[in-house]
């Protein structure tokens, strides 16, 4: 059985490595299932089937695998501005230069059934229904749906944001609109409505664009948010210094499942940065040593967990859990610091374009940890397992006690534990054996430490 898989999978590879597969399955819909099918089995398998997992947020960044797709590698056309997945399971990349698609093994540009390809920029995606795709341009709206390409002549201007609403009509924001139309627009039975001043929004373009869990749209201008429905609005005048006024403001909007909002603005100080509405109300959001007004955002995206992911424009990314903040930068792998948007796929890897690749992030059956996690250095020497699983760990000039938190873990994986570490460094062990109850017993006997001391 693992004689014919492996040779299978060979063959599938070879296949997939030069460009193209058996005619079976050049379908595109087909190929990306059998290459998914291909890794599903193998990983089945082998026993790894923890690495199609998404990402756990219980989990530190560092610890999940990595993938980058740089520009510098050639693999990319051009800086990645947006990313989304299709109901096929294709993952489609936006870039300055065109539409990139990906199935698993490389990005391959689009290409038309007459053999042309789409060399627009690319600023926004929206999977559709059965495989379609909406493609946000710098010149307007367009439609892929079964490898055909439909332009949308009346949509000018800079499409930045395309969202779909509860009700399944397709919105979308825009910018650089040369006529009174309106920055916010809806599609149905492609026909195409926008709306502008006589419709309560007070200015000529717009940004980000989201939905609240009560039917609200929220888009912002470099002054105000607002939450908007064709029949009624309310206007948030941002807390912005008249030193910034007429410069850019609202970049990303989050709408939180609390009734809360989160906005993103891409200047940082005082009153800007990262900004959370609570009950109509701006509040600035700090905790611990993180202080969302030092950020520049530029993007902002909550996960299936309710994690908020963070992009900035040169800090890299903040992964914000109640009172939790991991940061993940350019100095840990990530192909650039500035961000420009996130996605998180039908499987749970979240992906991230930056201004110099694609990366993605999923979780492993094995974790490591290290002193970023906590570990009191790099240099770990003899370890042990207590009966309830907490484990010691003797490092280079400290102590090490691993435990499981209190409570909210399940799961056997320690990729599924948010592990806590305490160090007893130097004149730590005197609390140690102070607090005998942390110490574990083995058969009933002591613990015992030995120290020794260069002379």
């Amino acid at each position: 059985m693992w004689g014919m898989a492996f040779t299978f999978f060979l063959f599938m590879a070879a296949w997939a490595r030069r460009g193209e597969l058996p005619e079976a399955f050049q379908h595109p819909a087909a190929e990306a299932s059998i290459l998914r099918f291909i890794l599903r089995t193998l990983l089945l398998l082998f026993g790894l089937a923890p690495l199609l997992w998404g990402v756990d947020d219980n989990v530190r960044i560092t610890r999940y695998a990595h993938s980058a797709w740089r520009l510098q590698d050639g693999v990319i056309n051009g800086e990645p501005l947006a990313i989304t997945q299709t109901t096929d399971g294709y993952m489609w990349v936006g870039t300055a230069n065109g539409l990139l698609r990906f199935a698993g093994v490389r990005f391959v540009p689009w290409v038309s059934s007459d053999g042309q390809q789409f060399s627009k920029s690319v600023y926004s995606l929206l999977p559709g229904t059965n495989g379609s795709l909406w493609i946000g341009t710098g010149s307007g709206l367009a439609a892929l749906r079964d490898g055909a390409l439909k332009n949308y002549p009346t949509t000018s201007g800079r499409v930045n944001s395309i969202i779909r609403d509860r009700q399944g009509v397709v919105w979308f924001a825009r910018s650089r609109v040369r006529d009174e139309s309106g920055p916010i627009c809806s599609v149905m039975a492609d026909t195409v409505k926008c709306y502008g001043k006589s419709d309560g929004i007070p200015f000529p373009y717009a940004g980000a664009l989201a939905e609240d869990s009560f039917g609200n749209l929220w888009f912002g201008s470099p002054t105000v948010a607002i939450r908007w429905k064709p029949d009624s609005f309310s206007t948030f005048k941002l807390m912005i210094p008249k030193s910034n006024e007429g410069l850019e403001g609202v970049s990303a909007i989050a709408p939180a499942t609390d009734g809360s909002v989160w906005v993103g603005m891409a200047r940082q100080g005082h009153q800007l940065g990262l900004q959370r509405l609570w009950k109509d109300k701006w509040t600035s959001f700090r905790i611990a040593r993180f202080d969302g007004e030092s950020l520049s955002v530029s993007a902002l995206y909550l996960d299936k967990q309710n994690a908020l992911w963070v992009g900035t424009q040169n800090q890299g990314i903040y992964r914000i859990q109640g009172d939790d903040v991991d940061h993940f930068s350019a100095v840990d792998g990530l192909s650039s610091d500035g961000i420009n948007a996130f996605f998180e796929d039908h499987e749970g890897n979240m992906w991230i374009t930056t201004s110099s690749g694609v990366d993605s992030l999923h979780d492993l059956k094995v974790v490591s940890l290290s002193a970023r996690e906590g570990l009191g250095g790099n240099r770990p020497g003899p370890l042990l397992i207590a009966r309830e699983g907490t484990v010691w760990i003797g490092n280079h000039g400290a102590f090490d006690h691993v435990h499981r938190p209190d409570s909210g873990s399940s799961g056997d994986s320690l990729n599924r534990l948010q592990l806590r570490v305490t160090q007893f460094g130097p004149g730590g062990f005197g609390r140690l054996l102070r607090n005998r109850a942390m110490i574990p017993k083995l058969h009933n006997q002591e613990l015992y430490i030995l120290i020794m001391r260069q002379p």
